[in-house]
């Protein structure tokens, strides 16, 4: 009996704190400004710069990172940092506390002794335990000397740089942005290090072509419908997890029904357990309405990419799930001169070149197995 009454209060506690416990919405509004990028599609690619950039430092450095893991590359990343502090280079790292949960304690406690300063992302906290333990800030910035900055899908770990045994190739879109929106990434960082207690709104004119745009609380969801809901010609996405908010995946609808084009870029490998099945209601019905739903088939596909209408072009850390639309710290960069979108939609346009176009056929006969998955998918999908 005192057992079953542990696991009410315990089910009321979760209840509880994730619908009364609610997060203050932190609107920061960055103006556009000039800047100089670099696209890379591969980690190694991205990583040699990145190191480079860190090893160069002169005055400080900011990072935070979604996933720091345990091997090789993580230790490097790490030492690169205990270097710079131990030579008075100022370096604060932020991880996320479920994402980086296994990384070596020894690196951090080096980390601080050399003079750096470390923080977690949402570590448990009494009496919100199970909201902070829910909500994630996958977030993977970086800017060093208040000039070079990273933003993107890759985190820390050797997976990423094509040493996963299924997951290689690694296809992850990631950008390095130099100039003057360098002050942005700042204030970010800074926002997120200090427990995000600003709010802010842009009074500039539009000076620039390139804007950081953070989301939490939701706030991603209200920005894809209006981006949806406005579109005339096209929509493209490419995400690793498909399985959107019903208001969102509404809009998508609605679009198709309008004569807008859809293109949606999935992976054909997974790397999470049933992240595909929770996809099968949504790209199967998207496809039934017209949309054009591909898997990519030269590796594993991680990238976060959205355009409309060819007015813009959006990359940063979002995925197309419950999660980063309503729990999720997410950060994007809007990209809107011409000339950059039509570079990026080319790259897109050539990852669906190594795609299968998926018809009705391959869900219309799916065994039970997959269907239970299906089924369990749905009611896991909030929180996946």
């Amino acid at each position: 009996m005192i057992i079953f009454l542990l696991i009410a209060l315990l089910i009321a506690w979760f209840f509880y704190d994730l619908k009364i416990a609610k997060r203050p919405l932190h609107n920061r509004n960055y103006p556009f400004r000039f800047g100089d990028y670099q696209f890379y599609v591969e980690g190694k690619k991205l990583f040699e710069e990145f190191f480079r950039d860190i090893q160069n430092a002169q005055s400080e450095i900011l990072i935070h990172f979604y996933i720091v893991k345990r091997d090789w590359l993580s230790e490097e990343f790490m030492r690169l940092l205990i270097d710079k502090a131990e030579n008075g280079i100022k370096v604060k790292l932020m991880l996320d506390w479920f994402g980086s949960f296994f990384i070596n304690r020894k690196w951090i406690k080096s980390l601080k002794k050399a003079g750096g300063e470390v923080r977690f992302s949402y570590a448990p906290k009494f009496p919100h335990i199970f909201q902070s333990i829910l909500i994630r800030n996958h977030q993977k910035i970086a800017v060093i000397d208040g000039y070079n900055c990273y933003i993107g899908g890759l985190n820390v770990g050797k997976e990423y740089v094509d040493e996963h045994p299924k997951l290689t190739p690694w296809r992850d879109y990631h950008l390095k942005i130099s100039g003057d929106i360098g002050k942005d990434f700042v204030r970010e960082f800074n926002d997120i290090w200090n427990g995000k207690t600003s709010s802010f709104e842009n009074n500039q004119k539009l000076t620039g072509d390139i804007q950081l745009i953070p989301y939490d609380n939701g706030s991603m969801e209200k920005q894809f419908l209006a981006y949806f809901g406005s579109a005339n010609k096209k929509i493209s996405i490419g995400t690793p997890y498909f399985f959107p908010t019903e208001s969102v995946f509404n809009s998508l609808l609605s679009a198709l029904n309008r004569g807008v084009q859809i293109e949606v870029l999935v992976p054909y490998l997974q790397d999470h357990l049933l992240c595909w099945e929770a996809s099968i209601p949504y790209l199967s019905k998207l496809i039934s309405n017209g949309a054009s739903v591909y898997q990519y088939k030269n590796g594993f596909y991680h990238s976060k990419f959205l355009s409309v209408d060819s007015l813009f072009v959006e990359i940063g850390t979002f995925n197309f799930n419950k999660r980063s639309f309503l729990l999720n710290e997410e950060i994007n960069c809007k990209f809107i001169n011409p000339s950059t979108v039509e570079f990026l939609q080319k790259k897109f346009q050539e990852d669906i070149m190594d795609s299968d176009l998926l018809h009705s056929e391959k869900f219309s006969h799916l065994s039970v197995s997959t269907k239970t998955k299906i089924l369990l998918a749905k009611g896991l999908s909030n929180y996946m």
